[in-house]
């Protein structure tokens, strides 16, 4: 059981990294046909990251009562046929939405499939490294797919055919994973466990709120700007194909972090491997923001890194505090935050970019980010807990 369930919970994050950075990749080739700017057709797909945020706390709440295994079975499914209505969108308004479907139904995966991994996983580290090793792939393969596929069909294809593979998967899952078996008394153990506030909580709850706005509105930033920036600064031609290839370099190289990250989590304490990664990720936003060619390659694929290299601490940090039974309610609170934070990105880089013709006044903000989160990450506590005892304490 436990192996079958790791093989959907790595589909599902792999699916879902795709899916959401499709349209990056394929709004380059969107300009000349809908005659609109590059910043305007970014911001269609504001409604599917607003959603994708927001949606996770409900998901959360639902997988606790209905199953992890529906509630994933619903995301495939409605996730593929998101993606397939943009596809199939004949205007500006119904992509953004399609994308608004599928951002809704993507909204499923991290608070549920996060649970739901922890709950079979043996080894919690090494799993959640290898988890988020398959959702850097799915990253990877965004601008691979949407380029190819764009390249060599068209743009619509990009999404038909990611969308029909990704509902197959949902009816894999509904015919090999048999049901999760019922905690009992799972309602009288809500109740009791339900967690109490104090100071300590709060200053935590805030230290890790302030490490999820900046991971994400950082890497999404990057993630949605990163085609159009290699396509002015590094790319030797025009070809979407070509760009979708430098990105795919990027989360490659910076893909393997999270597996290290996962194993340091389970040998250092958290705020060691969180507050080391953002010292080091300041100078490379700094870098970014004047560099070009393969440095700034070699700068952005290294900001990635740290981003993802430290997620497991985070991620382990929620599953140690959070109650077995309220645990897909809490990723649910910490993915709304992470991934409603991440929507700022869209009309900073759009927005910035129409104003400016630059990136350079995207990376410095962001750079100031960086810091203050670095910042805020010394008043994280000396938190550290060896693999075994947090698996014994979800049992």
């Amino acid at each position: 059981m436990e192996s079958r369930v790791l093989v959907f919970a790595n589909l599902g994050h792999y699916t879902n990294h795709l899916v959401m950075l499709l349209y990056a990749t394929v709004v380059l080739g969107l300009e000349g046909e809908f005659d609109r700017s590059y910043g305007e057709l970014l911001s269609l797909s504001l409604p599917a990251f607003v959603l994708y945020g927001l949606g996770s706390l409900p998901a959360g709440w639902l997988g606790d009562r209905f199953g992890a295994r529906r509630m994933l079975i619903l995301y495939f499914v409605g996730t593929g046929a998101g993606a397939a209505m943009v596809g199939m969108a004949p205007t500006p308004f119904w992509i953004a939405a399609g994308l608004g479907v599928m951002g809704m139904f993507a909204a499923i995966y991290h608070p549920v499939g996060f649970g739901w991994l922890i709950r079979h996983a043996t080894r919690r580290g090494r799993a959640l490294g290898y988890n988020a090793v398959a959702g850097s792939l799915g990253m990877a393969s965004a601008p691979l797919f949407a380029g190819w596929l764009t390249t060599h069909f068209d743009w619509r294809a990009a999404f038909i055919v990611p969308g029909a593979a990704i509902a197959f998967v949902g009816l894999a899952l509904w015919l090999i994973v048999p049901p999760d078996a019922p905690e009992p008394d799972a309602r009288a153990r809500r109740a009791a466990t339900r967690p109490s506030l104090n100071m300590a909580a709060a200053r935590l709850f805030a230290v890790i709120c302030a490490f999820l706005v900046g991971a994400s509105l950082i890497y999404n930033a990057i993630s949605i700007g990163m085609p159009k920036l290699f396509a002015e600064r590094v790319s030797t031609g025009d070809s979407v194909l070509e760009t979708a290839n430098l990105v795919l370099v990027v989360y490659l190289v910076s893909g393997a972090s999270q597996i290290l990250g996962g194993h340091l989590v389970d040998r250092l304490p958290h705020r060691t491997v969180l507050v080391s990664g953002y010292a080091l990720m300041v100078p490379c936003l700094v870098l970014a923001a004047t560099t070009g060619g393969w440095t700034l390659v070699a700068a952005l694929a290294a900001v990635l890194a740290i981003i993802l290299g430290t997620q497991p601490a985070i991620d382990s940090i929620v599953a140690h505090h959070a109650p077995p039974e309220w645990r897909a309610t809490a990723y649910g609170i910490r993915f709304v935050v992470s991934l409603s934070a991440s929507s700022a990105s869209i009309p900073l880089v759009g927005g910035v970019y129409d104003s400016t013709g630059s990136f350079y006044w995207v990376f410095l903000p962001l750079a100031a980010l960086a810091a203050f989160v670095l910042c805020a990450g010394l008043f994280l506590p000396r938190l550290r807990e060896a693999t075994n005892r947090r698996t014994a304490a979800a049992q």
